[in-house]
């Protein structure tokens, strides 16, 4: 199985994304722990990266916080000065 998601990323392996892109890191996900997000803008130039301290589930545990950084995001990244609003 190994093989063929390697076989299947490979297509990808020099593509890069560039719109803009928010990613919330769950700090205590052990799916996807943090030191696995941190080299994402090599091929997302335009990455937003916030951290929450919540499990996998982040939008059931802290939905405050995180409506709160996609708000954010929506406003200043997006529609706002920045001027990314190519979605």
């Amino acid at each position: 199985m190994a093989q063929i998601n390697y076989e299947d990323e490979l297509a990808i392996l020099n593509r890069r994304i560039t719109a803009p892109l928010l990613f919330i890191q769950a700090l205590k996900d052990p799916a996807l722990p943090p030191n696995l997000g941190g080299g994402m803008t090599r091929t997302i130039p335009h990455l937003t990266y916030k951290q929450v301290n919540t499990g996998h589930w982040a939008l059931w545990q802290k939905p405050e916080e995180v409506n709160e950084i996609i708000a954010w995001w929506l406003e200043e990244v997006v529609f706002g000065r920045a001027g990314l609003s190519r979605l």
